[in-house]
Formats: structure tokens, C-alpha cells, sequence
């Protein structure tokens, strides 16, 4: 796991210092659309997922003086299987994305585009997942 990706990890569990929105969403069998905004920065998650009745996660936003987080999560197993999603970030161009699942990074099950400001699943994800992150650092230059 390179730094950058321990780094939003780890410093959305410690942004005490962060104006931070937080939602509980249901994902449900079928299409899912959610999104949160703070501060003119918008995250925007779609997906597709099969499996289960619905289940509880969480649309996270945290913006603090050196970095801007957006994060989807579900804080147990997951009994949902997901066919597609997309994690957009919109004001602000992410600089890395990470997805994982049961605490392993998922390298390689997704792709990350920065000109989109998105992370979604590649051809090999495997259907699974409990985190998904996006980051943008506070020096990033290329903000919309």
C-alpha cells in the first residue's frame, strides 16, 4: 500500500481538526444514487449491487487545511455484491482513491481518473467491498 493511500485513511479517522459531514445511507439491491456537499465540494456515489434486503453505510465529506476526503463505508461485513459503482468528487480534483474490503486495499479492482474526479470498478473488481476513498491535498493545483 503506497503512503498516499495510508495517508486519507488514516488522516480522515484523525481529522479532528476538519469541518466533516457524515449520512447514513441504506444500500439497497438495485440502482443507488447519493451524494453530500460541504463547502461547494460535492461526492457523488453511484452502484449497482445485487444480494441482501439493504444494508446500512456511510457518505463521509471532510475538508480540513491540508486535504479534502470523500468516503463511502460500512463498518461490517457486507452481504451485497456489487456489480458497478462510481465515487465521483465535484469543486475539486482528487488526487488518489483507494478501495478496499475487510481492512485489504483492493489494488487493481479499480480505476482512478483524475480528469473525471472519479474512482469505479475495473474489469477484474471482484465484487466485494467495504471502503472506498477519494483525496484531494490542499495544494492541488488543478481545482475546478
Amino acid at each position: 500500500m503506497n503512503v498516499i493511500k495510508c495517508f486519507y485513511i488514516l488522516s480522515f479517522i484523525i481529522m479532528s481538526d476538519a469541518a466533516l459531514e457524515q449520512n447514513e445511507i441504506q444500500i439497497k439491491p438495485g440502482k443507488n444514487l447519493y451524494s453530500i456537499s460541504l463547502d461547494n465540494i460535492e461526492c457523488v456515489f453511484e452502484a449497482n449491487v445485487q444480494g441482501g434486503t439493504g444494508e446500512k453505510w456511510y457518505i463521509k465529506i471532510g475538508i480540513n487545511d491540508k486535504e479534502t476526503v470523500c468516503q463511502i463505508n460500512r463498518n461490517s461485513e457486507t452481504y451485497l455484491v456489487f456489480q458497478n459503482f462510481k465515487l465521483k468528487m465535484n469543486g475539486k480534483t482528487p488526487d488518489n482513491a483507494m478501495l478496499m474490503h475487510k481492512g485489504l486495499v483492493l489494488d487493481g479492482q479499480f480505476i482512478f481518473s483524475k480528469q473525471d474526479g472519479s474512482v469505479k470498478e475495473s474489469p477484474i473488481f471482484k465484487s466485494r467491498l467495504t471502503t472506498i476513498v477519494l483525496g484531494a491535498l490542499k495544494e492541488n493545483k488543478n481545482e475546478l
